[in-house]
């Protein structure tokens, strides 16, 4: 019997613990700024590549700007409009802010994100927006939990979009509220820009390797080793292998020759972008 462990609730694990991440991780990715410089093409992208097996997106559109410049109004007309009081609460509330920034990479992310919803909440008590503040204590708390990891790849972007649409929402209707025109015109825009470019973009996918390999070499594993469950299988992508297997698999760090050579005879060795399988 496969003693298979989620990789999802591994990650979620030994973040709540305080780890970083693994280098064997083929998504190892040191850059503190990756949600933050490659949000435009999370919101919309024209080009999939791959680095080291996993894929980044590229070449953000005009839809994406349009979202962006959309956001930016928003926040102003925002800021305009609520004012934040200079008292007890509000002093606490930078100071918690102030710490969360001071000991973020060096404690758990989740002590860090308490700190942050203590200070959103000491702002948000007696505010009238209470609602704007859940929203961005939401958009807050992934981004300092995802971005605390050193683990990064662009669907952890997933959880963070009900808010970032909601941000849309609420900057659409402060526009309105300053330029009056049919309320239902930017929506009904930006929507048919929305199907439109998913429908482009899935046009771009292409059958290469970079997308096949891991379910062909794992197929080939499973009928070519009837014990291969009981057996170690070392390979470049944790992922894909550990999901088509159903079962543990160990990572092998990119070009480290010296691991690869250290590995013992009974341990399988498939490398995905060669795809020998003799």
């Amino acid at each position: 019997m496969s003693n298979f462990e989620l990789p999802l609730i591994h990650e979620t694990a030994i973040r709540v613990e305080g780890k970083r991440g693994m280098t064997v991780n083929q998504a190892y990715n040191p850059d503190m700024k990756y949600y933050f410089t490659n949000f435009p093409e999370f919101i919309s992208a024209s080009k999939t590549t791959f680095v080291n097996a996993t894929p980044l997106l590229e070449n953000s559109t005009v839809l994406s700007w349009i979202s962006l410049g959309l956001l930016a109004v928003g926040t102003v007309l925002g800021a305009m409009k609520i004012r934040i009081k200079r008292n007890k609460e509000s002093i606490g509330a930078a100071i918690a802010f102030l710490i969360s920034v001071a000991i973020f990479t060096q404690v758990s992310s989740i002590v860090t994100i308490i700190i942050t919803f203590i200070g959103l909440y000491l702002i948000g008590k007696d505010s009238q927006h209470k609602e704007y503040l859940a929203m961005l204590g939401w958009i807050l708390s992934f981004y300092i939990f995802f971005t605390y990891f050193n683990i990064r790849v662009n669907r952890y972007i997933i959880p963070a979009i009900p808010p970032i649409i909601y941000f849309i929402m609420l900057s659409i209707e402060l526009i309105h509220e300053k330029i009056k025109i049919n309320k239902n015109i930017i929506p009904l825009i930006l929507i048919i820009m929305f199907v439109i470019q998913g429908f482009t973009f899935t046009s771009t996918y292409e059958d290469i390797p970079n997308f096949k390999a891991p379910e062909e070499i794992s197929d080939y594993i499973i009928q070519n080793n009837p014990d291969y469950e009981n057996q170690s299988i070392g390979v470049y992508n944790l992922r894909p292998y550990s999901w088509y297997l159903q079962t543990d698999v160990e990572g092998i760090p990119t070009g480290n020759t010296t691991y690869i050579e250290s590995i013992q005879c009974n341990v399988l060795h498939f490398q995905q972008r060669t795809k020998q399988f003799n």
